[in-house]
């Protein structure tokens, strides 16, 4: 949560034989392709990237139009590790980008396709209906749907006329696989994302580098750690949302027992093999319904944890908790859902084949505020009357948690927002000098 404001393992054979047989069975879901409707009303793990647009053409060797406007934008786009070059036009001189040229087969040709004009058009966004298309993953052509919008950045000139600066060009992803399966009496939902953008559906999230994250932007004490990877939704409830959303793991432990992931988008499948000791065993810092434990310096070897009390089980490794979500009930009985994610200054710790390690994540929590560099920069020249005041919570493994919300329930235990009745009371702040004279004080907003 964020808020801103302004101002501020030798065993018998006998023994062995049991084991192999209480060994979980392999799993093979089936998986049916699915689109996001034209109102994304239907849920799908969101997914895609944002690329700036610019008036010089990419390499490559592309056959263009004749173009009738004067400021066309170009950018690339990679789906199934083919180059597509989009092209964006104003439909008015002095207008906002409407149009858009895609190149939608990949074969750099782009004369022989259609303009598409945005749907949803002003000064500040351009929306188009979705493209459905083919793409190469595994040697096959696959179906494959995305969105683009477009935003500007703006600046005021001399005269405060505002002026488009740059243009980001937004592709999401607008389709998934989704699927179902039974495990020891219960009905399991499962939904893949392309959480990337590059149409793979299978991306493992990239392992956590100590070097790389003592390199960090240290313009602010707790650098939140963005996991870049495909997406997994895993549920046993009737309709999957958001909140049952992982970055992709290697492993899956679920109702007890840890699985490897395949992923065969060709073939509409994915299949959960039971993975084969020797394992370790993680001892949560908290009870939580979901956890990502991310693997450290070097494999993907990462593991998702799903319907989780207190312990997981892990192939022997590095790891750090990179993301966690946990339910409670207030003293009147509401349900509240909080996530957190990791950070720079999160632990990294080793799992050990046959032994309990235990992390440290979770309560308490305590409250942490901050002024970026910049903004302290901006003040201190004249170039700004004011900073900004960040204000998060962090747990006892320095994991920022960056979701709070009442899920359940209607009771006074703790006082809510008046701007959102999910999520509680934003914080008030006071500033002091040592002589207590009170030189600033308000209230935070969430943002």
């Amino acid at each position: 949560m964020m808020v801103r404001i302004r101002g501020i393992t030798i065993f018998m054979a006998c023994a062995w034989i049991f084991s192999m047989a209480a060994m979980a069975a392999a799993i093979e879901v089936p998986l049916e392709y699915v689109t996001q409707s034209n109102d994304n009303r239907t849920f799908i793990p969101g997914g895609g990237r944002g690329d700036e647009a610019k008036p010089e053409i990419p390499p490559g060797e592309w056959k263009l139009p004749e173009f009738t406007g004067a400021k066309q934008l170009y950018t690339i786009i990679e789906l199934g590790g083919v180059k597509r070059l989009v092209v964006l036009e104003p439909s008015k001189e002095d207008g906002f980008y409407d149009k858009l040229l895609f190149d939608m087969d990949g074969d750099g040709d782009l004369a022989e396709e259609a303009w598409a004009t945005a749907s949803e058009f002003s000064t500040d966004y351009s929306n188009w209906e979705p493209f459905d298309l083919t793409i190469p993953v595994g040697g096959n052509n696959t179906p494959y749907r995305l969105a683009f919008q477009a935003y500007p950045m703006q600046i005021q000139d001399e005269n405060g006329k505002l002026v488009i600066q740059r243009v980001q060009l937004i592709c999401r992803t607008a389709c998934a696989y989704k699927g179902t399966f039974e495990l020891n009496a219960k009905t399991y939902r499962i939904m893949l994302g392309d959480g990337n953008g590059n149409g793979n559906f299978s991306d493992l999230a990239e392992p956590m580098d100590k070097a790389k994250m003592s390199e960090m932007n240290r313009d602010m004490p707790y650098q939140p750690l963005y996991i870049r990877a495909d997406l997994f939704v895993l549920s046993d409830k009737e309709q999957l949302d958001y909140y049952d959303t992982c970055p992709m793991g290697k492993y899956l432990y679920l109702d007890g027992a840890l699985y490897t992931v395949a992923v065969d988008i060709p073939a509409k499948k994915m299949t959960l093999e039971p993975t084969p000791e020797p394992l370790a065993t993680v001892k949560l810092g908290q009870e939580a319904t979901m956890v990502q434990l991310a693997a450290a310096n070097a494999t993907k070897d990462g593991v998702m944890a799903y319907g989780v009390t207190s312990k997981v089980l892990v192939p022997p490794g590095d790891y750090m908790v990179a993301m966690y979500q946990s339910v409670k009930k207030d003293k009147k009985g509401d349900t509240w859902r909080m996530g957190a994610m990791a950070t720079n200054e999160t632990p990294i710790w080793t799992a050990k084949a046959g032994e309990t390690v235990k992390t440290v994540f979770g309560e308490p929590y305590s409250p942490a505020v901050f002024v970026y560099q910049w903004d302290k920069e901006n003040f201190a020249s004249g170039h700004s009357d004011g900073v900004r005041l960040n204000f998060t919570m962090m747990g006892k493994g320095k994991e920022a948690v960056n979701r709070l919300d009442r899920v359940a329930g209607s009771g006074d235990a703790i006082p809510m927002s008046a701007t959102n009745n999910s999520r509680p009371k934003e914080p008030t702040y006071k500033i002091v000098t040592d002589d207590g004279e009170v030189v600033a004080q308000g209230q935070f907003e969430y943002g």
